[in-house]
């Protein structure tokens, strides 16, 4: 869809529209490299508008001034997306898009924090917005990978291959989505308003009184996941282990650990606390596609990817062969820290194709060949929450009588595998 070309004398302006000033050098794009920032651009964006892509970019700043980003679902004038909001002056400055400030200076309320300003066409200090801690280790003063994934109605952002925060857009109406919740890497609720967002737009650069370089962007098509009984095939699978701390398959034995889940009603019950770790081994592969990262999910929270979640194997030859996973197979040991896990949840094992399909593995996904899929899914019961929710819906305290804890505790174990949980989000 685009490779943006940095290497000329200037942007092929069929790919990229900039404000005069901006320099290309060294096969990348400056913006505010000047001594007046105005004049020596303070912003670009792509001359095309974009839906259901992937976005991967590089940019690194001077940290001196108020601060830059790059903005998603932006129209295609040169609205003022690099002014008024979190404090910089000019608050009556308007602009459209979805502003991602990654640097804030001292003048700013930032602090350590990226920015997301929902830019509605009225004054940018009033818009809705939110921000979201650094990830550790990320310096905006550093050159960095980004990627966005934008499939209409969500967009996840990602920091060097690893996700930073989801924005979920409902309520289409006359070319704009009027609201997004957004949710961090774990789940956690960010944001949950109204809001005025394209259903598709430009991307844009930005910067207010500092000096950004922007290279290696490219667009392409985002493939959007399909139904699993349609499209996603599973070649083989086996899921083989399931360690509660350190003791493998209920002390039942390697192998066959869906099996091993079912003669213990498909639970795992840490409610004492003394359960700290759940590690799930085994391997799968797909039809036609590799394997970008493993992970699992935990109730209706996003799932976790970690690529420390694929375990090297000396029998890696053996998995991929055409009789077990095929060619696109791997390995994974997923390990989940469950000293956090409060209450009654479900865990399943999930993977991240390579093309973003995020597939849950469990008996529903289509397999090739006799059988069905391993299930990697349970209940886990964690410690009890510290409130409980009331009739009304508000949480209120717990009372602590033990006779009404317990027959909570054996209500629940009575229900076992019945147990249905409500999901919140898709994927």
């Amino acid at each position: 869809m685009l490779e943006a070309d940095f290497s000329g004398d200037a942007v092929v302006d069929s790919e990229i529209v900039a404000w005069s000033g901006y320099s290309l050098q060294d096969g990348s794009l400056h913006l505010g490299h000047g001594g007046d920032w105005v004049a020596s651009s303070p912003i670009a964006r792509t001359a095309d508008t974009f839906t259901n892509y992937i976005a991967n970019f590089k940019m690194v700043g001077n940290k001196r001034d108020c601060y830059y980003g790059f903005g998603l679902r932006c129209n295609d004038q040169h609205t003022l997306m690099n002014g008024g909001r979190f404090g910089v002056p000019s608050a009556e400055e308007k602009a459209v898009g979805i502003a991602i400030d990654i640097f804030g200076a001292a003048n700013s309320t930032l602090g350590d924090n990226i920015g997301v300003t929902f830019c509605d066409n009225g004054a940018n200090g009033n818009a809705p917005a939110f921000t979201i801690a650094r990830p550790e280790g990320f310096d905006p003063g550093v050159n960095t990978a980004f990627t966005v994934a934008d499939s209409g109605d969500k967009i996840t952002i990602c920091i060097e291959g690893k996700e930073l925060l989801t924005i979920e857009l409902s309520g289409l109406a006359d070319g704009n989505y009027t609201s997004a919740a957004a949710y961090d890497a774990n789940g956690n609720e960010l944001f949950n308003g109204a809001v005025t967002v394209l259903e598709e737009g430009t991307i844009c650069f930005y910067q207010r009184n500092n000096h950004i370089i922007v290279s290696d962007f490219t667009v392409s098509e985002l493939t959007k996941a399909a139904a699993p009984s349609d499209e996603v095939v599973v070649h083989g699978a086996s899921f083989d282990s399931i360690f509660v701390n350190d003791v493998l398959n209920f002390g039942e034995g390697d192998g066959g650990a869906s099996g091993k889940l079912d003669n213990h009603d498909r639970t795992v019950d840490g409610s004492d606390g003394s359960v700290t770790s759940i590690t799930l081994r085994g391997w799968i592969g797909f039809e036609g596609q590799g394997i970008d990262q493993f992970g699992y999910q935990v109730g209706d929270s996003a799932p976790v990817f970690a690529d420390s979640n694929r375990e090297e194997r000396g029998d890696i030859g053996a998995i991929r062969d055409p009789g077990n996973g095929g060619e696109f197979a791997d390995a994974y040991r997923i390990v989940i820290d469950t000293t956090n896990i409060k209450g009654t949840k479900s865990i399943i094992a999930c993977v991240k194709l390579a093309d973003g399909t995020v597939v849950k593995i469990d008996e529903s996904v289509k397999r090739n060949g006799e059988g069905t899929t391993p299930n990697t899914s349970f209940t886990f019961i964690g410690v009890p929450d510290d409130t409980q929710p009331t009739t009304g819906g508000e949480e209120v305290p717990k009372t602590g009588d033990a006779t009404v804890a317990m027959f909570a505790v054996l209500a629940v174990l009575a229900m076992g595998a019945a147990v249905v949980f409500a999901k919140k989000r898709s994927f």
